[in-house]
């Protein structure tokens, strides 16, 4: 056997893996990782609809933005404090829900693009 047909035996074989652990790695995907994914944006997506339904967000960040141009850094954070004060139980509980939810969303979202540049696309990360 000739060096050369070695080489395109080899370089064959390494495809066929390459394909075949991309295939591999979106079955994974598609059953073990978007199913999570989906249920943590639809969390995060109820929460904030739940939310809009009791404050408005246009008036909020306005009011937020307002207060941050105009006053010092600590008039902007004590703003922040007193409307968390000042906001029904319900509210902070919609909020810290939608904070929490949007970590998650963000932390997975995160893992699984590294996972996926690792797995798909042959790139791993420079230490």
């Amino acid at each position: 056997m000739d060096h050369s047909h070695h080489m395109t035996t080899d370089l064959h074989a390494r495809r066929i893996t390459r394909r075949t652990m991309r295939r591999v790695y979106g079955i994974w995907f598609v059953r073990r990782v978007l199913p999570i994914l989906a249920l943590e944006v639809a969390t995060l997506v109820f929460v904030i609809t739940a939310v809009q339904s009791y404050m408005s967000f246009g008036e909020f960040f306005r009011n937020a933005f307002d207060r941050s141009t105009s006053k010092p850094l600590g008039n902007a954070l004590w703003y922040w404090a007193d409307m968390m004060i000042a906001t029904e139980h319900m509210i902070k509980l919609f909020i810290m829900g939608a904070a929490a939810a949007g970590w998650l969303v963000v932390r997975d979202t995160m893992r699984v693009t590294r996972q996926v540049r690792s797995n798909f696309l042959g790139v791993r990360r420079v230490s």
